[in-house]
């Protein structure tokens, strides 16, 4: 099993001049939310944050150049 980061051992990103950190940050947080929301049957909760880590993704492989631009 692997062991992953908690939120308190997350470093949080101190500018917003590195935008694939932030977002990385930012899907970092919402996995382990959904996390909490699935352990506690918030099956919504789950279902939205489980949109935002997706969005996260997209967004941090968009602003590092990996994806292009949705037009």
């Amino acid at each position: 099993m692997t062991t992953r980061p908690r939120l308190r051992d997350t470093p949080i990103p101190q500018t917003t001049d590195h935008a694939a950190e932030a977002a990385g940050y930012i899907g970092s947080l919402a996995r382990e939310l959904k996390g909490i929301a699935v352990k506690h049957d918030f099956g919504f909760l789950a279902y939205l944050l489980a949109m935002v880590a997706e969005e996260a993704e997209a967004t941090t492989r968009r602003v590092d150049g990996h994806e292009p631009d949705a037009a």
